[in-house]
């Protein structure tokens, strides 16, 4: 293996632009399972002059209305759909609640969240979380919109999807995930390229299938909705890359990069083999060390990656009588000495799952309780982990990157998630990875990642 030169950046991945959808015939009650509940036709609705919070229905057609008070069951489609383009014009009074659910499984949120300054996935345009009794805490994942889009309570909106169905093999197994590739909230992309491993609260069902009908959720307030349309496509020829999880060829894909400064071959930091990374085992006792990364030659934006990591037993000058070290780097900015601007995972021995902003790469920080802290963009600036998930010996770790966006987990459970990731006053959205060597022995084992987005 080589030590790392300059590599050109690759451009963006191309994406897919969902317009506003107006072929076809609207979608009528109709066409949706009985019994409706309070769902009905009308001409037109307004605010209630006698309550913000109600609707005022006038008999006609063209809309679909879940009644004035806006408790009642859900609508699906007697059809069934895999990917599908969606656009929907909806109205909601002050405070209203309602959802648009792909395959009666996958909502994107429906929602009064004009005027809310940092929207959550429970706002307008979001893709809502998951949902688990048994789990702690039971939601979990959730995706905010990436700003907000909303108009006030009491004026007619515009909402376009382009879904991507889950793909199954002839077992029966799912091998990707549904995918929301573009929202569109009043001509504002919101989302993009936003993988769903389920789904997602209050859906209609709980297993997931290559078709399925599109819901609209009747229960949590008045809403109306018109010029409801879809159309299926076919989104495996649209130039859209979805990967499955694969095993990293660590030794062709990645190459290594050293500290300057040292007398030392590359191979004598890390080594790889049986798709293990070992680094430092080699290395001479009582010996300063460089530091050192193994640096992957493309770039990677959306992706999610997950790897076993253990502390070895030596450490070498200068780190000696500090933690032992290693961790994964991700939105690596340049090919600069160690360390780059980045963001880290860190994997120290009894802060695994803490996050660290470096070298000016800056964000916020969602906390335990939801709120949002300001990451530093000075170097190495530390984050704050929500709980200890770590154990002895070998620790899994995963991070889920979605563009600016990151969450980090240890051995299955959550431990924090970066948002609005930026560098230089910009979004930090894709860069290359890496792991890293750092003054100890440590050994990382099953890496594995699945690339949600093209390089």
């Amino acid at each position: 293996m080589a030590v790392l030169r300059p590599v050109a950046l690759l451009p963006a991945a191309l994406l897919l632009v969902a317009l506003p959808l107006q072929a076809g015939e609207p979608l009528e009650l109709e066409d949706f399972h009985p019994p409706y509940g309070n769902w009905r036709t009308a001409g037109e609705v307004a605010i209630a002059p006698e309550d913000s919070k109600r609707l005022a229905i006038a008999d006609g057609a063209g809309l679909i209305v879940n009644g004035a008070a806006g408790r009642t069951s859900n609508l699906r489609t007697r059809a069934e759909y895999g990917d599908l383009e969606v656009h929907a014009e909806f109205y909601i009074p002050a405070g209203s609640n309602s959802g648009v659910y792909l395959q009666g499984r996958y909502e994107i949120q429906v929602r009064d969240s004009h005027g809310v300054e940092r929207p959550r996935a429970a706002d307008a345009g979001g893709i809502y979380q998951r949902w688990d009794e048994s789990r702690d805490p039971k939601g979990w994942g959730g995706v905010p919109p990436r700003v907000n889009a909303s108009k006030p309570a009491g004026e007619w909106q515009t909402l376009d999807i382009l879904f991507r169905a889950p793909r199954f093999n002839e077992a029966g197994e799912k091998i990707e995930d549904a995918v929301f590739v573009q929202v569109v909230l009043n001509g504002t992309v919101v989302q993009r390229n936003e993988p769903l491993g389920g789904p997602t609260r209050a859906a209609g069902f709980a297993d997931e299938v290559p078709r399925g009908p599109l819901m609209l959720q009747g229960d949590h307030g008045p809403v109306a909705y018109r010029n409801l349309r879809v159309r299926e496509v076919d989104l495996d020829h649209h130039g859209l890359t979805l990967g499955v999880w694969r095993p990293l060829d660590l030794e062709n894909e990645f190459e290594i990069v050293l500290e300057s400064g040292f007398d030392a071959e590359p191979d004598d930091v890390f080594t790889i083999a049986d798709g293990e990374i070992h680094t430092l085992y080699g290395w001479p006792e009582g010996k300063p060390a460089p530091q050192a990364m193994l640096v992957s030659k493309r770039r990677y934006s959306h992706f999610d990656l997950e790897f076993e990591l253990q502390a070895g037993k030596r450490q070498f000058p200068p780190g000696l009588g500090q933690k032992p070290n290693a961790g994964f780097l991700f939105h690596i900015q340049a090919n600069t000495p160690v360390w780059p601007p980045c963001l880290e995972l860190q994997g120290r021995l009894g802060d695994r799952g803490d996050h660290f902003s470096i070298r000016g790469v800056g964000g916020t920080q969602v906390t335990a309780v939801g709120e949002l802290k300001p990451l530093p963009d000075r170097d190495f600036s530390r984050g704050v982990r929500w709980r200890d998930a770590e154990t002895p010996g070998w620790n899994r770790l995963r991070v889920e990157v979605r563009g600016d966006r990151a969450r980090y987990f240890v051995n299955g459970a959550p431990v924090n998630e970066i948002r609005r990731a930026v560098f230089g006053g910009l979004p930090c959205r894709a860069g290359f990875i890496a792991f890293q060597s750092e003054f100890a022995e440590a050994s990382y084992r099953n890496v594995r990642l699945r690339p949600l987005a093209a390089p």
